[in-house]
Parts: structure tokens; C-alpha cells; sequence
């Protein structure tokens, strides 16, 4: 579920990044994701298991958003390496 939850954020994601900004959609990823982790956490039945393609929507925004915000913020001398590693 996890997969699926990924593809249907392809476009949002570039989407948030550019109108929320990158920082804030790292944030909002990050508290999305520590909500659908906490959600996943006191699951009963196998429906609500259906917070992994939460968790995998709000990866992919996260995905696409701390690159970006690591090379717009690194010194030129190492936003190569940096961005190599992200």
C-alpha cells in the first residue's frame, strides 16, 4: 500500500514544494508522518492498515522537498557533495 501511496504523490508533491515552500512541506510531511505512524500504531483490523499509503504520500513530498531545500541552502563550494547525498 505503501507503493500506491507513493505514485498518487508524484504531482502533488512538486505541487506542495512550490506553493507551501520547501521548508513548510517538510514540516507538514514530517508531522503527517509522525500522525500516520501513530495511527498505524493502534491498529485493530487490516482496513486500517490503509495509513501506509499516508505514509507513503507524505514520504514522496518529503522526498522531493529536502534536496531542493539543501541545495538553495549550502555554500556553492558543497552543494555538489551535499546534493550527491540526499
Amino acid at each position: 500500500a505503501m507503493s500506491f501511496g507513493m505514485i498518487g504523490a508524484i504531482i502533488p508533491a512538486a505541487y506542495a514544494s512550490e506553493t507551501l515552500g520547501r521548508r513548510w512541506s517538510i514540516v507538514l510531511g514530517n508531522i503527517a508522518r509522525i500522525g500516520g505512524v501513530i495511527g498505524q500504531a493502534f491498529t485493530n483490523t487490516g482496513v486500517q492498515f490503509l495509513d501506509t499509503l499516508v505514509l507513503g504520500f507524505v514520504g514522496v513530498i518529503i522526498i522531493v522537498a529536502s534536496p531542493a531545500l539543501l541545495a538553495e541552502l549550502c555554500h556553492p563550494r558543497q552543494r555538489g557533495p551535499v546534493t550527491a547525498m540526499t
